[in-house]
């Protein structure tokens, strides 16, 4: 892992190829914490780890825990507003729920004949008012439920040409981004999940995408992570108008 300034300016570096702890084998995304704190998404060692501000290894989780609470490889975490860490767990079809120490709370998985089954969950991506969106298998590129667990909008594929959604960022001025990471596009949406733009600049010029991994929102300014093209870019976004 490699650690920038909001400049692109290098701080530091920690990690490693590797399963030992504080190595990775994969490593597809990262969040931090309103404390400071570092979560990975180890996606072939199956496992969260965490990390301190300064890339000291703390703990890991997720890969020796009681069989069926292990995870299998994983695309997505999301932090939401109790710093409780949600994993996409689409090998075993459910949302993994757990403390900043590590400790599983809870489980989001599928109920008998329940409008909200889950279909291989390659996302999960949690706002600030508790509500939440998951990207699966399904009919429907996203959807998004509520704190309490009921699905309020979704986002059908039909006519969309997207692919399924594994990464995403939002922030409450500038709506929701969601990559189709083999699709080389961003999708733009707002809180009603109404499609806003479709980001779709295939290349390596400045300005184009190569297939898209990581998102997140810093100033206004939305960072992608250009996987294909080994490289950060950095975008201006503009606020969506008052009811989008």
């Amino acid at each position: 892992m490699i650690r920038f300034s909001s400049q692109g300016v290098y701080i530091n570096h920690f990690g490693g190829l590797g399963n030992a702890p504080g190595f990775f084998n994969y490593p597809t995304n990262v969040q931090v914490d309103r404390e400071g704190f570092i979560y990975v998404a180890d996606e072939k060692n199956t496992r969260i780890q965490k990390f301190s501000a300064g890339g000291e290894f703390l703990l890991s989780f997720g890969d020796h825990e009681r069989e069926d609470q292990r995870l299998g490889p994983i695309f997505s975490l999301s932090i939401d507003r109790s710093n409780q860490i949600w994993v996409a767990d689409p090998t075993h079809n459910r949302i993994q729920i757990y403390s900043s120490q590590g400790k599983q709370i809870r489980s989001l998985e599928n109920r008998e004949n329940s409008a909200n089954d889950l279909a291989e969950p390659v996302s999960v991506h949690c706002l600030e008012n508790g509500d939440y969106l998951i990207g699966d298998k399904s009919s429907y590129l996203l959807k998004r439920f509520d704190a309490d667990g009921k699905l309020i909008r979704g986002l059908k594929k039909d006519g969309l040409g997207f692919g399924e959604i594994y990464f995403m960022a939002s922030h409450p001025d500038h709506g929701f981004f969601a990559t189709d990471y083999w699709s080389n596009r961003i999708l733009h949406l707002n809180a009603q999940l109404d499609v806003v733009s479709t980001v779709n600049h295939p290349g390596q010029r400045a300005g184009q995408l190569g297939k898209v991994a990581g998102l997140a929102f810093s100033r206004g300014q939305l960072i992608v992570a250009d996987f294909e093209n080994f490289r950060v870019q950095v975008f201006e976004c503009r606020p969506l108008k008052s009811g989008s």
